[in-house]
């Protein structure tokens, strides 16, 4: 059996836990997304098949949450590099 794991880190939190994913203005931005395949199989140790991490660019003019940089530790300057 394989696995998949995905991770994403935003600038932020969404406004509500209630928004409509129609209301996309109020959503956080993606900054860095990263998945893993595990493959699993009974009687032995998982191993990862494969894996990837990638910070997404932002636009220069993206609203920007210190608090949030505080907890991934995604600068600005890394998203625009």
């Amino acid at each position: 059996m394989r696995l998949l794991f995905v991770d994403t880190e935003t600038n932020g939190l969404p406004q509500s836990r209630w928004l409509n994913e129609s209301d996309w203005k109020k959503w956080p931005e993606i900054l860095q997304i990263s998945w893993e395949i595990w493959e699993v199989k009974e009687g032995a140790e998982p191993r990862l098949v494969k894996s990837e991490d990638h910070v997404l660019k932002q636009d220069p003019e993206i609203k920007w949450s210190a608090e949030a940089e505080k907890f991934h530790k995604i600068s600005l300057s890394m998203c625009q590099a």
